[in-house]
């Protein structure tokens, strides 16, 4: 027998790789998509804690705004 891999068996491969692929991307892309909405949501957290902290040290009123921005639609939240 020659050394290496014949075609069926790099097909095979091939073939195994692309249906891992098609299983393991939507994966990623939830786990992308869940990590930045918990940094939005920890961030609006601080920004709620340092509105507080500032309104007890100046004995005042203040408040924290979301803007809704612009976003491609090829980068949803």
């Amino acid at each position: 027998a020659e050394p290496g891999f014949s075609l069926l068996e790099l097909m095979i491969v091939v073939a195994i790789t692309f249906v891992l692929l098609v299983f393991a991307i939507p994966v990623v892309l939830s786990s992308v998509r869940t990590g930045r909405l918990r940094g939005a949501s920890s961030d609006y957290g601080s920004m709620l804690q340092a509105a507080r902290t500032r309104a007890v040290q100046d004995d005042r009123f203040y408040s924290v705004y979301l803007l809704r921005t612009w976003r491609s639609p090829n980068r949803p939240l």
